[in-house]
């Protein structure tokens, strides 16, 4: 890995203003050191680095490309602030690297380690881990804050796969979250990639409420084996919480905090808020958002020894309800695909402000089950849709209200919540870009 810590600390060293910023490239969110390393910065942009073990390396970073010894390393341009390099110096691998040259930080990471926790981002795939102890360029306890947490990631490891905020379909290419960056939102994603990564759902399910099923809280390394003795004591939501915990404390001072899951993650976000509500907590989050949520059948879930015979969409419902009673928390509930249409929890889908989105522009279902994350984050660049009524002809008539996104505001997603309705997709569920969708009121909720 050291020709990879080399390749990242060779973008800190620049000048800004007349000034050379060096800073700390980080593997996993955790600072990296240089023991035996020194370098040579011939020109802005040259480098030759030294090593105790290793011939010397010369770095010259061009506009649009890197050259290493001489040879290049391709990149993929993510926006004019972002890249991913495609391929590494050596052996001509895959190199897990987010770069922003905006604020010259880099992010590379070792899927050899366990790796979770909340990572913010900046622009394009930018982006840094939080840690308590040091400052994250991309995170300020004084904005408002939306946290999303991803679900099953099957075959993530052999891809070396991130989910990101990033929609592309066809001729789409937008980074989804960069509108919440402008309105003075910090983004991020709470990461638990290694232990989700698992052949059957129920297998990565029952890590969120139990540590003592039959598979623990083993997660996957790079090569597809597990590691099954230096594994975490603690569920999934119970990390989850303590990094809410450690984000949100006294200190915190924004005006919002949001919840988003799809998948697993939304059944996460309940079990997480669940176990927040064991604990002394400085604020619990204003409004959560379930994206075509997900829950096992119960026949499947021999996994969940600690639930005993508790179904975990029963157990999930259980916590909306307190959610809702105790603290009067705004629950957006979002489906958009067949694959959680049987196992939807039908008393939750009654607590909650409840909408169909179609997502009728792709035909594969995984697509409409993932894209919902995207299509949610990219609602907030547009007014809220407007809500329609029935009517005899066409497809509804404005009733002067709107319906849900991500820029409805909390009284109204409140609202919507405690009438006996629900809202279906009826026009512009046929385009990606969420400005030209509208919704129908209709009598039942599902």
């Amino acid at each position: 890995m050291k020709i990879y810590y080399c390749f990242a600390f060779l973008f800190f060293c620049n000048l800004l203003e007349g000034q050379r910023i060096k800073s700390t490239a980080f593997v996993n969110g955790q600072p990296i050191s240089f023991s035996g390393l020194s370098f040579e910065n011939k020109t802005p942009d040259q480098w030759t680095f030294y090593f105790e073990d290793a011939a010397p390396l010369d770095v010259h970073l061009q506009t649009d490309r890197l050259l290493v010894n001489g040879k290049e390393v391709l990149f993929q341009k993510q926006t004019d602030n972002s890249f991913r390099p495609l391929t590494s110096i050596e052996n001509n691998t895959p190199l897990q690297l987010d770069f922003d040259p905006a604020t010259r930080r880099i992010q590379l990471y070792n899927y050899d380690k366990l790796d979770v926790g909340v990572y913010f981002y900046g622009k394009g795939m930018a982006c840094e881990k939080f840690d308590a102890d040091l400052p994250n360029p991309f995170f300020d306890p004084s904005k408002p804050t939306v946290l999303y947490a991803h679900g099953l990631q099957t075959g993530s490891m052999a891809r070396q796969f991130r989910e990101s905020f990033l929609l592309e379909f066809k001729d789409v290419h937008v980074f989804t979250h960069e509108n919440w960056l402008a309105e003075g939102w910090n983004v991020g994603v709470f990461y638990w990639i290694q232990l989700a990564d698992e052949p059957t759902p129920w297998q990565a399910e029952a890590k969120m409420n139990s540590t003592a099923s039959k598979v623990g809280m083993r997660w996957q390394k790079a090569d597809g084996t597990f590691e099954e003795i230096k594994t975490p004591n603690k569920t999934v939501a119970a990390l989850f919480a303590d990094n809410y915990q450690a984000i949100f404390n006294e200190s915190y001072q924004g005006k919002e905090i949001r919840l988003t899951g799809n998948s697993f993650g939304g059944q996460l976000v309940l079990q997480t808020c669940g176990e927040l509500l064991k604990r002394t907590v400085n604020r619990m989050p204003e409004r959560i958002c379930l994206l075509d949520p997900a829950w096992s059948p119960k026949a499947f879930q021999g996994y969940d020894k600690e639930l005993g015979e508790k179904w975990t969409g029963d157990v999930s419902t259980a916590i909306a309800r307190r959610l809702k009673l105790e603290h009067q928390m705004a629950i957006e509930y979002y489906r958009t695909s067949i694959l959680t249409t049987f196992t939807t929890p039908g008393n939750l889908a009654g607590l909650a402000a409840f909408q169909h989105l179609q997502l009728g522009y792709t035909w594969s279902i995984a697509n409409k089950h993932t894209f919902s994350v995207q299509h949610y984050f990219w609602s907030n660049a547009f007014d809220p849709p407007l809500e329609l009524k029935k009517r005899f002809l066409g497809k509804g008539k404005p009733t002067g209200a709107v319906s849900l996104s991500a820029s409805t505001s909390n009284v109204r997603v409140k609202a919507m919540m405690t009438d006996q309705q629900h809202w279906k997709h009826r026009k512009g569920e046929n385009t990606p870009v969420p400005e030209d969708d509208m919704f129908l009121k209709r009598k039942k909720r599902y």
